[in-house]
């Protein structure tokens, strides 16, 4: 990262605090300050760590995931405006201002960052308070896959492959993205159904071994 990238995450992790503040305009002030951050090179990668790390606070790490979300559609979608701010209220009640502004600063260094962070936001426990951690983090990995697999993203079949031989997080992450990405597949099918329809089958006929949840995504997954 940029030597400056160190100060920018002690200012957005300030700033989400105070977004968690009772004081309204501490709110709106931290709000705003979180709009001209996110025009630094490493936001969306900084957004990515606070949201997989579970040393700090479950409210923040919320925060950080539902702007990640946000970032993940402007940076890989074409166009839009940006509002990641706003959506904050999802969280907290709050509602930030609107902000339709200048292109976002995102390098394909950075890009690759955030592949490398987010599957490990598929094995969270979080799941239960608030926006699900693992859930957004699923959203975010199927939509950048939409856009990057396979060309600039070869190796995330491996990552989910193992996620489904993992932990009961791990699985339910993994096949809540699959269920995501799956929805827009059209002429992929023939590249992805052979990297995951034998995992997809047997969590599906392991009655035993996998919750019904599981076993539900696969269904949707296989139909």
């Amino acid at each position: 990262m940029a030597q400056n990238s160190d100060a920018v995450k002690q200012a957005m992790f300030e700033e989400l605090q105070k977004v968690l503040h009772p004081d309204s305009e501490q709110r709106k002030s931290a709000e705003a300050r979180l709009g001209q951050l996110k025009f630094t090179e490493w936001y969306g990668v900084i957004l990515a760590e606070f949201t997989i790390e579970q040393q700090i606070h479950i409210g923040i790490r919320q925060l950080a995931s539902v702007m990640l979300k946000q970032y993940v559609n402007d940076c890989w979608a074409d166009g839009g405006d940006v509002d990641d701010v706003g959506d904050l209220a999802a969280v907290d009640g709050t509602v930030g201002p609107p902000s339709a502004t200048p292109a976002l600063l995102v390098n394909d260094e950075a890009k690759r960052r955030i592949k490398q962070i987010l599957p490990e936001g598929l094995y969270d426990e979080n799941s239960k308070v608030g926006p699900p951690i693992r859930s957004v983090v699923a959203y975010c990995i199927a939509n950048i896959a939409l856009y990057d697999w396979p060309g600039d993203w070869q190796e995330l079949f491996d990552v989910i492959v193992k996620c489904l031989s993992g932990t009961e997080n791990s699985v339910d992450g993994a096949m809540k993205v699959l269920a995501e990405f799956t929805l827009e597949l059209d002429r992929q099918v023939g590249e992805v159904a052979p990297l995951i329809l034998s995992e997809v089958y047997r969590i599906f006929t392991a009655a035993n071994q996998y919750n019904v949840t599981a076993r539900k995504y696969a269904v949707e997954i296989l139909y």
